[in-house]
């Protein structure tokens, strides 16, 4: 009885190791595309974190209305980049950025070719609207910002705002861990909408000698509880 059994799942054996060894005859992606987020008044790149900063969806339309949405996270100064797509004739597919701290734009639609290279660039309305200046005396730096609400960014209640420094990264972000230092950031403040379109002024003491990096966070409240903020500064102290 064990000499059939060991025949039997030798037989099995044989018989799906080719099929193994061959793999699937599927191709691989091929195709690829690009974009970037900017703001639509002033045309500057959109500012957000990576990751939890705001997400891409996208969909191929080609194979009917029932096909799952796929996602991927944008980068902290606007840009996305995906290289994993599949293109065919007549492939057609639908992109939205979502989740972030804007106004939601309209969905964009593309085709998309075998070898091909699209480029999809969207126009948002931020939440709120971080500019900042900073100067530095010695290792005192000295940052000034003003927090502005766009027209039709949305009405949530504003919440904080920080600036946040660090000398290990550029990719400084209030909601991820190691996005900046706590011991050279200013301290959280309540954002109010007084606030808004005044400038607020923090001083920081910085270590002589090193490379940092900066920027001002602001939130106001959204569904994906997502941030606003103003470009990543390098600043050398010497």
């Amino acid at each position: 009885m064990n000499r059939l059994i060991y025949i039997f799942f030798g037989l099995v054996w044989i018989t799906l190791a080719p099929s193994c060894q061959k793999g699937d005859n599927y191709d691989g992606p091929n195709a690829s595309f690009f974009g970037a987020l900017t703001d639509a008044e002033t045309g500057e790149p959109f500012q957000s974190e990576q990751p939890n900063g705001f997400r891409l969806k996208w969909t191929e339309l080609s194979h009917g209305n029932n096909v799952q949405p796929d996602f991927f996270w944008g980068m902290q100064d606007g840009k996305f980049n995906w290289n994993f797509a599949f293109g065919y004739a007549g492939a057609n597919y639908e992109i939205v950025p979502i989740e972030g701290a804007f106004a939601e734009p309209a969905p964009q639609t593309f085709k998309l070719d075998a070898g091909g290279r699209v480029e999809i660039n969207f126009k948002v309305t931020p939440i709120l609207r971080v500019a900042a200046t900073h100067q530095l005396a010695g290792s005192m730096l000295t940052v000034q910002y003003v927090v502005t609400r766009p027209a039709n960014s949305g009405n949530g209640a504003t919440e904080l705002s920080r600036v946040l420094v660090s000398g290990k990264t550029k990719y400084l972000g209030l909601a991820n861990q190691g996005g900046f230092e706590e011991s050279l950031s200013s301290p959280q403040r309540a954002l109010t909408e007084e606030d808004l379109g005044k400038t607020i002024t923090e001083k920081i003491t910085l270590i002589p000698g090193k490379k940092y990096f900066m920027r001002v966070a602001a939130k106001a409240a959204n569904p994906s509880g997502r941030v606003n903020y103003s470009p990543v500064v390098e600043i050398n102290v010497p």
